[in-house]
């Protein structure tokens, strides 16, 4: 068995944190790249808002080519803790032509 590095995912909105601790926020939207590509079902991630963390095990990862496509499939799901999220949401985080540029990864999870 292969030890990894902990795997930590920042979240910026203590909202989408409570959301996630919660169990209303069942996944977490992300560019697929850097270390985002790394990520496999199964890996246990630690995800943290300020000084808070919530632990959580990848269920799965859903990957598309636009941030669109990620929303025509996942934006009335509720997995993202809100629905009918736009795509200008986004770029409070990215820029627009990294959003344009990169494919989107949903990670799914299960809270531990």
């Amino acid at each position: 068995m292969e030890i990894r590095d902990i795997i930590e995912l920042s979240v910026k909105r203590p909202d989408s944190f409570r959301a996630i601790q919660e169990g209303l926020k069942l996944g977490e939207v992300r560019l697929y790249r850097g270390f985002i590509t790394t990520i496999n079902s199964g890996d246990t991630v630690s995800i943290v808002c300020g000084k808070e963390e919530v632990w959580v095990r990848v269920s799965r990862i859903d990957i598309y080519d636009t941030i669109d496509e990620m929303l025509m499939h996942k934006n009335n799901s509720g997995i993202l803790g809100k629905n009918n999220i736009k795509k200008e949401y986004y770029q409070e985080f990215y820029k627009k032509e990294d959003l344009d540029r990169y494919q989107v990864a949903v990670i799914m999870f299960n809270i531990l």
